[in-house]
């Protein structure tokens, strides 16, 4: 996979959200061959980026090819650019693909540009769930419970 598209380094200080990781988040992507995405959406800092990281590092087998879009940063470069370049890059390919576009701020950046195949679709996002409703299947995610957050706090630094 073209670098630019990397899935970035896995956080080894990762924990919690159990439920989140292990039932519902692989559950709504199994479905993502009807082409519907799939949002993480909650507040900035809750841990969207953290959890499609993980996420998509442990699903990693499941795909041919996993492609990261750093929407937030992307700078001038419009998300639908970004968008076709990575598909270009992975048309030749074969088996199922994940494309995360992580930090989209409005939902009509990136809507027309997605793929309709079975590519599965993992995006992250802090813009108002009901404007992602008519296009995707959303999904809060929680603040870490106290417990996990004090493990979190407390554990030894990698």
């Amino acid at each position: 996979m073209n670098q630019t598209f990397a899935l970035p380094g896995r956080d080894p200080s990762f924990i919690g959200r159990t439920e989140l990781m292990n039932d519902v988040l692989p559950g709504y992507l199994d479905r993502g061959g009807d082409g519907v995405p799939v949002v993480l959406n909650g507040r900035v800092g809750i841990g969207k980026t953290v959890v499609t990281s993980e996420l998509a590092h442990r699903q990693r087998s499941r795909y041919a090819e996993v492609s990261w879009i750093d929407v937030a940063t992307a700078g001038s470069i419009r998300p639908a650019e970004w968008i076709a370049t990575c598909l270009a890059a992975v048309q030749r390919r074969t088996g199922p693909h994940l494309l995360v576009l992580d930090g989209v701020s409005d939902p009509n950046d990136v809507v027309r540009d997605l793929p309709r195949d079975e590519t599965r679709i993992l995006i992250t996002s802090r813009a108002d769930a009901g404007l992602w409703r008519r296009f995707a299947r959303v999904i809060q995610v929680p603040a870490l419970s106290r417990g996990e957050s004090v493990r979190l706090l407390t554990a030894p630094c990698s």
